[in-house]
């Protein structure tokens, strides 16, 4: 998950993307609102920063609350 409130990341990539999409606004420098997107692994980074694929859009909003929880992996 990456918790971004600027177009730009990296060597400049746009994560968000250029493609319209009727669910989410247009993000702008100004518009107060933080974009929250997530990535698969290192591998879906460096797509984006080479400009072959964006993240996967997950929210928008003007207040962004998270939380996690903690599994415990038992070996089978």
């Amino acid at each position: 998950m990456l918790l971004r409130f600027v177009c730009s990341w990296g060597s400049g990539s746009n994560p968000w993307g250029q493609e319209p999409d009727n669910q989410f606004m247009r993000p702008t420098h100004y518009d107060g609102m933080l974009e929250v997107v997530g990535v698969t692994g290192v591998m879906h980074m460096g797509q984006i920063t080479s400009g072959m694929r964006s993240a996967i859009r997950v929210a928008q909003g003007g207040h962004v609350s998270a939380s996690y929880a903690s599994v415990e992996h038992t070996p089978v």
